[in-house]
């Protein structure tokens, strides 16, 4: 779902907040690469088909929980009540802003939840893995919200 041409090229559209704390080395914010982009991705975007080659198809199954946001307010609030209930405390999550040009981040996930009504603002759609609980969660533009777990299981380390 994600390739790497123009990965990145707009770090300045990550709110800044997250910006700052990525150049802060103690704050456990990076951003990633197009490398690790592609990773990331594989483990979990990558694990979904497409549904109409931007949506994920989601399969029905244990743990997977719908819902609609109705504004930016409520949106912030599923899920940031989804990462609390689903997501290890001192978990790393992945947040990969549904625009290709803006960088995916790795952060804690309390720096996260912290951040969260920023990166509501700063971006119409995003999904969070979290690859410790492998799991994903869907927030979507049309006002979908998709949490669950990851399909496939845990992938083979790439080869060197």
């Amino acid at each position: 779902m994600r390739t790497s041409a123009g990965y990145g090229t707009r770090p300045d559209v990550l709110p800044a907040a997250l910006r700052d704390a990525a150049r802060d080395p103690g704050s456990g914010v990076r951003v990633l690469d197009a490398a690790e982009d592609a990773l990331r991705s594989g483990e979990s975007l990558g694990r979904f088909a497409a549904q109409d080659g931007v949506t994920l198809a989601w399969p029905d199954g244990p743990g997977v929980a719908r819902s609609r946001w109705v504004d930016d307010a409520d949106r912030v609030a599923q899920v940031d009540r989804s990462l609390a209930a689903r997501v290890t405390g001192g978990a790393r999550v992945v947040l990969v802003p549904d625009n290709l040009v803006v960088p995916s981040v790795e952060l804690p996930v309390a720096v996260l939840r912290a951040h969260l009504s920023a990166v509501a603002e700063a971006f119409a759609g995003f999904w969070v893995f979290s690859p410790d609980d492998r799991l994903l969660v869907d927030c979507r533009w049309d006002g979908g919200l998709v949490v669950g777990p990851v399909p496939g299981g845990r992938p083979s380390p790439p080869a060197r």
